[in-house]
């Protein structure tokens, strides 16, 4: 017999094996993968800076402009397929927009407070501009001294519109995965508490080579270590080691252990299925196709490398080479 199963977590810092990781744990009858980063969970402008300006860092203005963007990300830049920034990331990859809308609104109204028509000054001395509008309709959110009380409506916003994805794949529990989930790892816990938490991780020389490749990120091994690599494993390890993670479903596990043959296979996704509260038998060992999980891929920066970009990375990421449990 298995409880409902866990909500799922899957992070890392971009190009460690979160896609691949997101993929295998929907390969479970139970488990829905969601097959794009959500984004308005932790990025700008989504319910993590909604949260914090509606509680510890409430002001009034802060909390009217934050209250807007956040409204006009979700309801029309994450609505927009042809959007060139957020198209990539649209909800209705995942859930039905009346869906979406309707739980939307419905949190929405859980920290609307007052609506009021302002006046807007005219841009001449005595007379409006035929293009200026006289008026707006202002909005002032709620301010929550309980912080729990409003986690507590974005947590059921964000399980809703995922539950109505999950069911409508004939699935139990759903996954989400963006690789920067780890740095935000303590308002996941916040919002879902009994969540079970993934970090994927692999070698920093694997992820500098492989982020050196990909066309949104720097190709030169000095910017990719200095500017992306180097602040993120600064910023996991600082909040690591602030955050209780062994009182929370949380796992790290390397890419090159799953990579690297049937047995790590069967050990790990034993451990995954028990954290997520499914059966084990769901998690066959893949046998080709929807996703490569060959260790020579996996560790292809070896042979790859040139060795003074490798000397770069070693001096630079040494620290953090070592920490994530590498030589």
């Amino acid at each position: 017999m298995y409880v409902t199963p866990k909500r799922i977590f899957v992070g890392g810092t971009g190009r460690s094996g979160t896609s691949i990781m997101n993929y295998l744990i929907g390969t479970h009858p139970e488990v829905y993968a969601i097959p794009t980063e959500t984004r308005f969970i932790i990025d700008s402008h989504g319910l993590k800076d909604l949260v914090d300006a509606l509680t510890v860092s409430y002001s009034f203005t802060r909390a009217r402009d934050v209250a807007r963007e956040f409204d006009h990300f979700l309801r029309r830049q994450l609505t927009d397929s042809f959007s060139e920034r957020w198209g990539a990331h649209c909800v209705e990859q995942y859930v039905d927009l009346p869906v979406y809308l309707r739980e939307l609104d419905e949190f929405v109204s859980k920290f609307r407070g007052a609506q009021f028509v302002r006046s807007i000054p005219p841009l001449g001395v005595n007379f409006y501009h035929p293009s200026q509008k006289s008026s707006i309709l202002w909005t002032l959110p709620a301010y929550f001294p309980d912080r729990g009380e409003l986690t507590a409506h974005a947590a059921r916003f964000v399980d809703n519109v995922f539950m109505a994805a999950t069911k409508k794949a004939g699935k139990k529990t759903w996954c989400e995965k963006t690789p920067h989930n780890i740095l935000d790892i303590d308002f996941l816990y916040e919002l879902f508490p009994d969540c079970a938490f993934i970090h994927i991780k692999r070698d920093p020389r694997g992820v500098a080579y492989s982020l050196m490749r990909m066309p949104w990120a720097p190709d030169k091994v000095e910017d990719v270590c200095e500017y992306i690599l180097k602040p993120v494993y600064r910023r996991w390890f600082h909040l690591r080691s602030k955050v209780d993670l062994k009182s929370n479903y949380y796992m790290e596990i390397k890419l090159e252990e799953i990579a690297s043959g049937r047995e790590a296979w069967d050990e790990w996704f034993g451990v995954i299925a028990e954290a997520i509260g499914v059966d084990k038998s769901g998690y066959p060992y893949p046998s080709g196709g929807g996703v490569n999980l060959s260790i020579d891929q996996v560790n292809n920066w070896e042979n790859s490398l040139e060795p003074k970009a490798r000397s770069y990375m070693e001096k630079e990421l040494g620290e953090y080479i070592t920490a994530m449990g590498y030589s």
